[in-house]
């Protein structure tokens, strides 16, 4: 299997970009989610602390993804190798996240929406967490898929490298099943087995000896 450069942008600097870009928004579009719900369900209440938290965490979350934005644009795109369709499309699929990402700044801070009702606004705002949502999603499912089987097929020193990993492991696990360890129920049954062969084979030869001795004692009285 082929990694992705989505899966190595994650395994980048490890665990501090899979935190970065994948456990905090995440944990982020939850949050702005959960207040959206909680805060439709509280609205008649006098104190309804959702709305705010719903800004900090919608705040929070469009000011992170600018940020990782533009590392994806500066920094980390113009290093990559391109590896398919699939790739590409894990990729544009997070970096598309940015429009609802700086949409949902803008409804924050007064610049879209001014004359939303509270209803509105909170429709239009859930809509667009659902989209960021969607679009990083669909970019770790196609992250995740191995990119030859969008028609990537990579360099032969690769493929190379690929085939001895796998003959390795796969030597491994052939060692790890002829090495047993003793505690098995199988080498338990041998060794039971071996230990019943020779207590059988020690009783014949004392028995046989017995017998000899026997044959000697009625010859010598003759």
């Amino acid at each position: 299997m082929v990694m992705s450069n989505y899966m190595d942008l994650l395994g980048m600097y490890a665990p501090w970009f899979l935190i970065l870009f994948m456990v905090v928004p995440m944990t982020l579009a939850e949050l702005v989610l959960c207040s959206e719900i909680f805060s439709l369900l509280n609205k008649e209440k006098a104190e309804n602390s959702w709305p705010g938290l719903r800004k900090g965490a919608s705040i929070c979350l469009s000011i992170i993804f600018i940020f990782l934005f533009i590392y994806l644009v500066v920094a980390y795109i113009p290093t990559v190798a391109w590896k398919g369709p699939l790739d590409r499309l894990s990729i544009y699929s997070f970096l598309a996240a940015i429009i609802p990402a700086v949409y949902l700044l803008f409804i924050e801070i007064g610049i879209v929406g001014k004359a939303w009702n509270e209803h509105t606004k909170v429709v239009r705002h859930a809509l667009t967490v659902f989209l960021f949502v969607a679009l990083t999603h669909l970019a770790m499912v196609f992250g995740m898929i191995d990119p030859q089987l969008g028609g990537y097929v990579p360099p032969q020193g690769q493929m190379n490298m690929h085939m001895n990993m796998n003959g390795n492991n796969q030597g491994h696990m052939h060692m790890n099943g002829n090495q047993m360890p003793d505690n098995c129920p199988g080498n338990a049954d041998n060794h039971m087995q071996g230990n019943g062969n020779m207590q059988m084979n020690g009783n014949n030869q004392s028995m046989s000896g017995q017998h000899n001795g026997h044959e000697m004692n009625m010859e010598s009285n003759k």
